[in-house]
């Protein structure tokens, strides 16, 4: 048994590129308001299924996903959504990979392009892509189905020829058998295409290239970005991350939100999978029937077209138990989810299923992707302030700072330290949940991907980080409250033996200055007033910076603590 001999009835994959952006969110907003290619929609319930979609979620969570016609125009928090305007076009999204068909590409259906924009600075453009064989009979296996997946979410290729040399800052058209454009890995090219028309193209073979970036601080080579999304972003020829703050949030993949719908008594080898796959996930004991279908059942989850990505038995079982979420397995659902995946098998008679995976999941993968960017874009602005925290200190050592452009700079970074403290708080205590649903399966759901996308570590780690920032800047505040008592106190300790001293000696010399140095018994007596006072200025001076010395390196806390 082999994905090339299972054959689904149905097929629905949801392309999801999550970015980041930290430019100006409003502007980038108004952009795609004002694009021709775009449509601004508001969440309305038009049928049973908008219904359901709707009160599937708690109300707080509602008026982060769903803008309805309720919310007004200048609501900060949620999202603005965007549906493609297609026209009256079909587009298809091709995916072409010679290793796999030297003749022609896989080429399926785009339903709907939607984008999701959260005021955070998090974006998600999603490709709705759906095959059904009564429909369309392309005849297409689970291993078709797999090698689309994994070649048509590539964002940029994952690796070159480690031989290939760079020329003028990239390596265009440096590719060998040994590349991933070469392989299976990588597709040749991806269009989207409307009729015998091309839309837009993107040839991985003769495009591809790394931009080398430079500014006045540093110079990094930066990935190419496909066209594919530079053109429904409207990002240009000449994009890059640096210039333009978008980033991926994953990384050189789209993640696959996918549908499998296979009925079990219709094609040769899909009941028997099925049934196997039952068998599998309810036994620990390797047979060779179940763990025919538990490869299968982990090429499905992790995306894997030529087979499991590990070679170890048990770690694939681990993998594949942390992964899946079996609560209907033994009705022929089955679940599973990975950082950069969601999968899901039934039996395409059970539509209401595939009405879920099209409504509330999507919901909440949308959902989890707008937490990890945001933590992701908050842990980036502290890392940069964290950077500046550096280049100052270097700064201070070399001394090419004068003393008011230090204080300067760090009242600038204390304030970008502010900034992105209220914008995590606000986060935090007005978008961040932890359960998003009184549904039994949203909840278990939903805690599953939370677990693959690790935002619970993230924000965790975020808090920390800002908490040690704001200890860093304490401890500054208090190193130069420090430095400013221990100098009033050295002056003190100078000029107030002075003050005593004069104060015993000086209003008791009982002589005129004119008449006293009058006789030189006058002047002796003088002299040796004037030493006495300098002595004891000078032993009361050394008892007073003692103990200032003795006292600033004492706790007032710990003091006090001692004494209850």
């Amino acid at each position: 048994m082999d994905t090339k001999k299972i054959k689904p009835n149905y097929f629905s994959t949801f392309f999801m590129f999550p970015f980041g952006f930290e430019s100006d969110v409003d502007g980038v907003i108004a952009k795609f308001q004002k694009s021709s290619k775009w449509i601004a929609e508001k969440y309305q319930i038009k049928k049973g299924l908008d219904y359901n979609e709707y009160v599937y979620f708690y109300k707080y969570v509602r008026d982060i996903l769903l803008e309805t016609q309720q919310h007004t125009d200048d609501k900060k928090e949620g999202v603005k959504f965007f549906r493609y305007n297609f026209e009256n076009h079909c587009l298809q999204y091709e995916v072409y990979n010679q290793n796999i068909d030297k003749e022609k590409p896989i080429s399926l259906k785009i339903e709907e392009i939607n984008l999701h924009l959260f005021e955070p600075g998090v974006g998600i453009l999603i490709f709705e892509i759906v095959n059904e064989e009564k429909e369309s009979p392309l005849n297409l296996s689970l291993y078709d189905y797999l090698a689309f997946l994994t070649n048509g979410r590539r964002v940029f290729p994952p690796f070159i020829n480690p031989e290939s040399e760079r020329e003028n800052g990239t390596f265009k058209c440096g590719f060998t058998k040994e590349d991933a454009i070469n392989k299976k890995e990588c597709a040749a090219q991806i269009s989207i295409t409307c009729g015998k028309d091309t839309i837009v193209k993107e040839d991985y073979k003769q495009n591809f290239h790394l931009i080398q970036y430079s500014n006045q601080k540093q110079t990094e080579v930066l990935p190419y970005l496909s066209k594919i999304i530079r053109h429904f972003l409207d990002l240009g020829d000449e994009f890059n991350y640096a210039q333009k703050q978008y980033w991926p949030i994953i990384d050189d993949r789209m993640f696959c939100h996918t549908y499998y719908g296979i009925v079990g008594d219709s094609k040769t080898y899909n009941k028997p999978f099925l049934d196997n796959l039952k068998r599998a996930l309810n036994s620990e004991e390797p047979k060779p029937y179940t763990d025919d279908a538990l490869r299968i059942w982990h090429q499905l989850i992790f995306l894997d077209l030529e087979g499991p990505s590990c070679a170890n038995r048990p770690f694939m079982i681990q993998q594949i138990n942390e992964s899946s979420y079996n609560r209907w397995s033994d009705w022929g659902t089955f679940y599973g989810f990975t950082r950069y995946s969601s999968t899901t098998i039934s039996d395409y008679d059970v539509k209401f299923i595939n009405n879920h995976f099209k409504t509330m999941y999507y919901q909440i993968a949308v959902l989890l992707f707008f937490y990890r960017g945001a933590l992701l874009s908050f842990s980036n602005k502290s890392a940069a302030i964290a950077s500046q925290i550096q280049s100052d200190a270097q700064w201070n050592v070399k001394k090419k700072h004068k003393k008011n452009n230090r204080r300067n700079q760090n009242n600038k970074i204390v304030q970008e330290l502010e900034e992105l403290n209220r914008e995590f708080l606000l986060f935090r205590n007005k978008l961040w949940f932890r359960e998003v649903t009184a549904q039994e399966q949203g909840i278990e759901m939903f805690d599953i991907m939370t677990e693959k996308m690790r935002n619970i570590e993230l924000l965790e780690d975020l808090q920390i980080e800002i908490k040690e920032l704001y200890a860093y800047f304490d401890a500054q505040r208090e190193k130069e409250t420090a430095k400013t008592i221990n100098t009033l106190t050295i002056l003190g300790a100078i000029f107030m033996p002075l003050i005593i001293a004069t104060a015993l000696f000086g209003m008791n010399f009982p002589f005129d200055v004119c008449s006293y140095f009058q006789s030189t018994n006058s002047i002796v007596k003088f002299a040796s007033s004037t030493l006495i006072l300098l002595l004891t200025w000078t032993v009361l001076s050394l008892v007073f910076i003692t103990m200032a010395k003795v006292f600033s390196k004492i706790d007032i806390s710990d003091l006090l603590n001692s004494r209850k």
